[in-house]
């Protein structure tokens, strides 16, 4: 059997490829923007927000029964198309972090993936069908875009 010897070029690839690789995770790091609220949504309606510096333990799926029990803008009570399903997630925000810390789904994945506390980084819970997303200080309203 033949041994290939490792070459200059081979040598070089490799450390320019590590290089790039390590330049790439120090700008993930550096450019993420801290978050300023945290947006709970079930059934991709929002049942909720929270400063990210507010102390706050809530049960989700309560937020969505209070929310459909609410008035809204026309004055009617009650008429919310939210479906509250009999799974249970528990929100708490704390310390500047947001996590899921009791859900009793089948693989508790909303539970295990810790707190999240930067622009744009989110929780999901398929089963609940509830999302809890990082917005950052100012959420934006404008367009993306304008046709004419």
């Amino acid at each position: 059997m033949e041994r290939r010897r490792v070459s200059r070029i081979d040598i070089i690839v490799g450390v320019v490829a590590v290089g790039i690789g390590l330049v790439l995770v120090m700008l993930f790091f550096l450019l993420r923007k801290p978050g300023g609220h945290v947006i709970v949504s079930i059934d991709g309606r929002e049942v909720a927000s929270y400063a990210l510096s507010d102390t706050v333990d809530v049960i989700v799926q309560d937020l969505a029964r209070e929310s459909s029990n609410t008035p809204d803008n026309s004055g009617e009570s009650g008429n919310h198309d939210v479906s509250v399903h009999t799974g249970r997630n528990r929100l708490v925000i704390r310390d500047g972090e947001a996590r899921i810390e009791e859900a009793d789904c089948p693989d508790k994945l909303c539970v295990h993936q810790g707190g999240i506390s930067h622009t744009n980084e989110s929780i999901v819970c398929l089963p609940h069908r509830v999302s809890i997303r990082i917005a950052g200080e100012s959420e934006e309203t404008a367009p993306d875009a304008v046709a004419k």
